[in-house]
């Protein structure tokens, strides 16, 4: 019947779509975390060989506190995420994946939807170039020790 019909043209369009977003999500994901960890050889993505959803990067922005960062990234309307809610899951998950404590507190999660366009993940790779590296400066100028001052 028509009906049957028009229901099967209809998962074959949700499942070409569920493919698309599968690949698509994929490449823009990895083009992500590639500006980021090409630029700055310090910012890590963990996860980077392991089998994860197409559309989910969580990256690590060592000697920066990723509360800090999220707070200027929410500035320049890039958005990531520490966790959900009240409850900032990202430090136990990494540490359960054993990442150290201090790696640990400077991860960020980033989202993309299936509407997200390749130009918009070059904007925010620059944004948060730009903030990672303000943060990293004032860290390194807090926390170097009279001696690495005096060597700049």
């Amino acid at each position: 019947s028509s009906l049957v019909l028009g229901l099967e043209q209809a998962f074959m369009e949700l499942q070409e779509g569920r493919d698309l977003l599968a690949v698509e999500g994929t490449r823009l994901r990895n083009r992500f975390e590639t500006l980021l960890t090409a630029d700055q050889k310090e910012i890590l993505s963990p996860f980077s060989q392991a089998n994860r959803v197409p559309h989910i990067s969580c990256l690590l922005f060592p000697e920066v506190s990723s509360e800090a960062l999220l707070f200027l990234l929410n500035e320049t309307r890039v958005y990531a995420t520490r966790g959900g809610g009240n409850f900032q899951n990202l430090f136990r998950l990494l540490t359960a994946h054993a990442i150290c404590a201090e790696r640990a507190h400077c991860g960020l999660s980033f989202a993309l939807s299936r509407h997200t366009k390749e130009s918009e993940i070059e904007r925010a790779a620059e944004e948060m170039m730009r903030c990672y590296r303000s943060l990293r400066r004032v860290s390194q100028q807090c926390f170097s020790t009279p001696q690495q001052a005096s060597n700049r």
